[in-house]
């Protein structure tokens, strides 16, 4: 019983989460910008934990 109220919830949360992520992605898909800035955010991210990475902790 408890596995089946779980795995209801599931399917309610995640449908909303999909539905809400696709409507907002719709969205974002049509200012450029954003597009450019998620970009370069990400690739800062990246280059931030790969130096991270790099540099050995000191002791």
């Amino acid at each position: 019983m408890l596995g089946s109220i779980f795995a209801l919830l599931c399917l309610i949360v995640y449908g909303f989460v999909g539905y809400f992520s696709g409507s907002l992605g719709d969205v974002l898909a049509d200012k450029p910008g954003f597009a450019g800035a998620l970009r370069w955010i990400t690739g800062g991210i990246l280059v931030a934990l790969g130096l991270r990475l790099a540099v050995p902790e000191p002791r």
